[in-house]
């Protein structure tokens, strides 16, 4: 699976390298949204669905030739290397809209919050 990932972000790069530790398989292959490569390029091409100016405030994986993002992408990404409990919680009816809503305003406000929290 690709991940089109912000390598520019301070929570981006954080949640990469948990993602890179717990991926036993070695399934997840990290595309980085600002390196304009070939693999960029194909993914955009080929997925009209990804919409590039949204990359900067959403995350996308290309699984089965099929484009996935958002909230629904971080559940995908966090199932495979292991965080099934916490994905099978925010799968839960009401908690799915609050997760779907958390995870809208982080991805959006990502660079205030990496930088109120320290990370870097």
């Amino acid at each position: 699976m690709k991940i089109l990932y912000d390598s520019k972000c301070p929570i981006c790069i954080k949640n990469k390298l948990l993602v890179e530790k717990n991926d036993k398989e070695k399934v997840f292959q990290f595309i980085d949204i600002h390196n304009s490569s070939t693999d960029l390029e194909k993914c955009i091409q080929k997925f009209p669905e990804i919409n590039f100016n949204e990359l900067n405030s959403k995350i996308y994986i290309i699984k089965n030739n099929e484009a996935i993002g958002g909230m629904d992408a971080i559940r995908l990404i966090y199932h495979k290397i292991g965080f099934c409990k916490l994905v099978n919680f925010s799968n839960l009816p009401i908690i799915n809209k609050i997760f779907n809503l958390i995870y809208k305003y982080v991805s959006k406000n990502r660079f205030i919050i990496s930088r109120l929290l320290k990370i870097k």
